[in-house]
């Protein structure tokens, strides 16, 4: 179910539940991310410790190692020099002090700035299933 097909009564569970997480979500905003030319299409944020890894859907081979970003994010590439994956180390906090995260995914590369409410869409997109299915009550 997309973000736009829920009911008003789910979307304000949510949001009343992610202002107790201090995540502060815009449901209603569709949530895209650039980084270094790279469109995202998939995500998932791990809540306990506050890491967020975007995705392509394109399943290349990838080099097994992750490169350290300046702004200490995550990155990893497909053999063939295409950015594949990203994981952006502690969004909330990041998001909590700023309204932009940072990420050069490569050393000589463009600093690409993602917006807090493309940031809070994947929180949305990806925390749903298992924490706002038992903040209303479903199984």
């Amino acid at each position: 179910m997309s973000i736009v097909e829920r009911s008003s009564a789910e979307i304000a569970a949510v949001e009343a539940h992610a202002r107790a997480l201090k995540v502060y979500p815009r449901p209603r905003v569709s949530g895209e991310i650039v980084i270094d030319g790279v469109r995202f299409t998939s995500s998932r944020y791990n809540q306990k410790g506050d890491i967020l890894s975007l995705h392509i859907d394109a399943e290349r081979p990838a080099h097994q190692w992750w490169d350290e970003t300046p702004e200490h994010h995550m990155v990893r590439f497909a053999l063939d020099g295409a950015l594949q994956q990203v994981c952006l180390m502690n969004p909330r906090y990041l998001l909590e002090r700023q309204d932009v995260i940072a990420v050069t995914a490569r050393e000589d590369g463009p600093t690409s700035r993602i917006g807090r409410a493309a940031v809070e869409a994947q929180f949305i997109d990806t925390i749903w299933p298992e924490e706002y299915s038992r903040l209303l009550g479903r199984r």
